[in-house]
C-alpha cells in the first residue's frame, strides 16, 4: 500500500508538473501570436500607406509632366507669334521675324 501512495503522489507531482509546462507553453503561444497579429496588422497599415503615399507620388509626376508639356507648347505658340508678326499698313501685309 505504501508504495502504491508513493507511485500515486509521484505520478499526481508529474501531472501537475506538465500541467504547469503546458499552461506556462500556451501562454507563451498566446503571447507570440498576440505579437505576431500586432506585427501582421502594423506591416498591413505600412504598406497601405505606402501604397497610398506612391499613388499620391506618381499623380503629381503626371501632373507635373502635364504641366510641362503645356508650357512648353505655349513657349512653342510665343515663338511662332513673335516670328510672324503681321504689320498692316496700306493695305500690304508685312511679316517680321525675329532671330
Amino acid at each position: 500500500m505504501k508504495a502504491l501512495d508513493s507511485a500515486v503522489k509521484f505520478n499526481t507531482e508529474a501531472v501537475e508538473t506538465l500541467s504547469e509546462r503546458v499552461k506556462a507553453l500556451m501562454l507563451d503561444s498566446n503571447k507570440w501570436k498576440d505579437d505576431t497579429d500586432i506585427a501582421i496588422h502594423w506591416l498591413n497599415y505600412t504598406l497601405y500607406n505606402q501604397s497610398n503615399t506612391f499613388t499620391y507620388v506618381r499623380q503629381l509626376e503626371f501632373a507635373i509632366l502635364e504641366l510641362r508639356t503645356m508650357v512648353k507648347e505655349v513657349l512653342i505658340s510665343l515663338e511662332h507669334y513673335d516670328r510672324e508678326i503681321v504689320y498692316e499698313s496700306n493695305s500690304t501685309r508685312y511679316v517680321k521675324e525675329y532671330s
